[in-house]
This record gives C-alpha cells, sequence and structure tokens, in this order.
C-alpha cells in the first residue's frame, strides 16, 4: 500500500509534468485533468494533415492527448492540443431507454 505522500504525487516521487499553456502560465498534468473535469471537457488534438484539411481526436487525458500530438510531430505535422468543454445538445439516436438529463430528445 502506498503512503499518503506518494499517492498525491501523480509520477511517484517524482514531480508531476509540467506543460506550457502557451499564455505564459505552467500547469501540470493532474492540473489539466482536474480542469477538464470541471467543466466537463475533453482534449481535442487538431493535426494538419493536408494544406486545408485537419483530422480532430477526443481525449479524456492530457497525456493521451500529447502522446497523440507527439506521434503527429515526429510524422511532420503540425498538431495543438485545445481544452474543450462538450455540451450535449440534440441526441441523435441511441440510449432509447434512458434519456439523458437536459438533453433535448
Amino acid at each position: 500500500m502506498l503512503s499518503s505522500e506518494n499517492r498525491s504525487r501523480p509520477a511517484g516521487n517524482r514531480a508531476a509534468n509540467k506543460i506550457n499553456a502557451g499564455t505564459g502560465s505552467t500547469y501540470s498534468v493532474v492540473d489539466l485533468d482536474a480542469m477538464a473535469a470541471q467543466v466537463d471537457g475533453a482534449f481535442v488534438v487538431l493535426v494538419r494533415v493536408a494544406d486545408d484539411r485537419y483530422r480532430r481526436r477526443v481525449f479524456l487525458t492530457v497525456k493521451s492527448a500529447e502522446n497523440h500530438a507527439r506521434k503527429a510531430q515526429q510524422r511532420g505535422q503540425d498538431a495543438r492540443i485545445f481544452l474543450c468543454e462538450l455540451k450535449p445538445l440534440v441526441k441523435v439516436c441511441g440510449l432509447e431507454a434512458a434519456p439523458l438529463p437536459g438533453v433535448v430528445a
């Protein structure tokens, strides 16, 4: 069983990874994941695959989004990560037996 000190440190005995937000602010991976959870958000990786074409993928953790963006950059593609707020607007199909609260049917 982990001590309380190790449980609170996301990377074991190491400091958490830091990410520059492009605004002069630096956030830890844990901070970014907590922000995403607070706003019901997710991390969207936007990869430019051609001059006017983009590919989008949604990730629940910043670590997985970073990995995807890093691989795209290694392939020579421009990749950016955005924290986006996800809100259901209209149910398109599925979940017939259990409607989601706050979603227009």
